[in-house]
Parts: structure tokens; C-alpha cells; sequence
């Protein structure tokens, strides 16, 4: 939208000037994966963070606590605001959570399910999906403001970054969107097809006191209301960079 791309260079200006300024007062205490596979001996949950890793071949770099502590909590089906600067790692979280809830829900139900595991992703701005997009070739996203190439059947002219044959299969992890997308008739179509496989809901950049609660009304209220679409009663994670103690 016009209001998207006027805001988007003093949003991140914010952002950036937000992350510089916790990176100042803060030291990130860091878990080794020598030590996470200690913890994993005693914890099921911290065994359960390993293999998801492992799988997902992310198990070159230390984890951050805050890391750990968000995938642990989410392991046990626990909601989770994680506010953390720019640069920290909370992609990371992103990207491993939809596994670490898979595998934690079996634990606790002792059930198996051979289902990929997919994350819905509220985001309010298109900029963060798109470069979320690059790196992640099992991820899809829904945009209210044309910017992918992909049409859809959908009379609200939402675009799709792959066609939409590829967001009804079970190949994706990730489908990002604006949240106004999954109110619309493809994205509903997307939430009923998966319901089954839906682990977890994320928002990503739940900023208000940054861009006010006008730009995305809907980011409020749609990443809470669509969680009716899954049948395990997944979890929640929302992040920030901006967010203070005032707006928690």
C-alpha cells in the first residue's frame, strides 16, 4: 500500500535506532550445543530443540538464551512475546518454531503425525516478508499490496509469491501475510486446508508504538481469531524489536 512503502523507511529507521540502543545495554548469555546436548540428558524439551536443529541442519551456532528460553516454552505449547533488537536471532526462532511444537504436542499426546509442520505468520509490513522469502524456498506469502507476481481466484486481488496449487499442498513451513490476507477468501481457503497441520501462529513485528495501531488495524485482532483453524490448539509467538515495557 501507498501508507506501507511511505512509512517503511522511518519505521526501520525506528527499528534500527531501537536495536542499537538495547544492543548497548545488554550481554546475550549464549548455550553452547555442547551444552544443549547436556541439557537434553534431564529435559525431553531441551532434547526436543536439538533434534529440530539437527533436522533443519541449524546446529552449527550457539543458541542465544532468549532463543532457547522462546523454543523451550514453545515445546511446552506455551504463548510466547519475545522482544529481543534487530539482529539477535529471532528469525532463528521463526524458522525452528513449527518443528519444536510438532514434536512437543507428540510428546505430551504420545501420538505421531506425519504432516509437515507449517507456521502462519502475521506481518505488517511487506518489506520483512520478502526478506524473510529469501532464504526460505518451503515458505509462501499472501500480500495485499500487489507485490507478488502470482494472481490468485481471490475477488480481493490478493497476490501470491508461488501459485496457489503450491499453497494447498503440504510442501510449505512458512505461509507469511499481511493479516487483512487471511480474512480474505484465499487466505481462509489456506487456513481450512491446513488446519490439521498448523503448529503454531506467529506475529512478526507487533510494533504498534512504532507505526500506530492504524496502519494495520487488523494485526490486533486477525493472528488471534484465526487460531480457530487449528485443531491442537497451537501456540502463539509474538515478536518485536520496539515494543516496551508500557505496550507489553
Amino acid at each position: 500500500s501507498t501508507r506501507d512503502k511511505m512509512d517503511l523507511e522511518d519505521v526501520c529507521s525506528k527499528v534500527s535506532e531501537a536495536g542499537e540502543e538495547f544492543w548497548k545495554k545488554m550481554t546475550f548469555e549464549i548455550i553452547s550445543m555442547q551444552e544443549l546436548s547436556m541439557l537434553a540428558q534431564s529435559d525431553e524439551f531441551a532434547m526436543i530443540i536439538k533434534t529440530v536443529l539437527e533436522l533443519n541442519d541449524d546446529c552449527e551456532m550457539s543458541l542465544y538464551l532468549h532463543q532457547y528460553r522462546a523454543l523451550h516454552a514453545l515445546a511446552e505449547g506455551k504463548d510466547v512475546l519475545l522482544i529481543s533488537p534487530c539482529g539477535s536471532g529471532k528469525t532463528r526462532v521463526l524458522l525452528n518454531a513449527p518443528g519444536v511444537v510438532k514434536m512437543g504436542f507428540e510428546l505430551k499426546t504420545s501420538t505421531k503425525s506425519q504432516e509437515n509442520p507449517l507456521a502462519i505468520v502475521c506481518c505488517p509490513l511487506t518489506s520483512i516478508m520478502e526478506d524473510k522469502l529469501k532464504d526460505q524456498p518451503k515458505a509462501g506469502m499472501l500480500s495485499m499490496s500487489g507485490s507478488c507476481q502470482s494472481g490468485s481466484s481471490d475477488k480481493n486481488k490478493v497476490s501470491l509469491s508461488k501459485s496457489e496449487s503450491e499453497f494447498m499442498s503440504g510442501s510449505l513451513s512458512h505461509v507469511y501475510g499481511h493479516p487483512e490476507s487471511f480474512a480474505t477468501e484465499i487466505g481462509k481457503k489456506i487456513l481450512e486446508t491446513h488446519e490439521g497441520r498448523i503448529a503454531v501462529f506467529i506475529c512478526d513485528e507487533v510494533g504498534f508504538n512504532v507505526w500506530g495501531m492504524e496502519f494495520r488495524p487488523l494485526m490486533s485482532s486477525v493472528p488471534g481469531a484465526i487460531r480457530v483453524f487449528s485443531d491442537s490448539n497451537a501456540p502463539m509467538l509474538c515478536m518485536s524489536a520496539t515494543v516496551g515495557k508500557s505496550e507489553q
